[in-house]
């Protein structure tokens, strides 16, 4: 299981989310923010890499054709490792909540992905390809 406690990241990404959380608290009332992962072990970010992918018969893995999953990562976790692979976690994934519930709506994690920006956070909804709304990270 990954680990959702921010012990297991960076201090400088830890320090930001908590100073970020309270920008966002006084800024959206009635949102609450919860970390949903900080360190990822290679073998989770493998799981989540075979989402949306099948396996073929000479061994890679290829997108699959089922329109009820979409690919979620491209990192792998061995070849390409994620920011969460490493200790400690250089990325975390959040999720934003109204009336208790989690909400996917874009407008939510672009108001949070705007704000961390401005603190000098990467924000996976920025990326060209695969945007990850959820997704905060340390610059390299």
């Amino acid at each position: 299981m990954p680990s959702r406690h921010l012990v297991d990241c960076d201090v400088r990404l830890a320090e930001s989310w908590r100073d970020l959380l309270l920008a966002c608290e006084r800024d959206y009332p009635g949102r609450a923010y919860l970390v949903t992962c900080t360190y990822r072990s290679p073998a989770e970010q493998f799981e989540l890499y075979k989402v949306g992918r099948r396996l073929r018969d000479d061994g890679s893995w290829v997108e699959d054709d089922d329109a009820t999953t979409k690919v979620v990562t491209g990192f792998d976790g061995t070849r390409r490792t994620s920011k969460h692979n490493v200790r400690p976690s250089r990325a975390l994934d959040f999720a934003v909540l109204i009336g208790g519930k989690v909400t996917w709506q874009w407008a939510e994690y672009h108001a949070v992905g705007r704000m961390a920006t401005s603190r000098g956070l990467v924000w996976g909804g920025d990326w060209p390809r695969l945007k990850d709304g959820p997704h905060l990270e340390l610059p390299d």
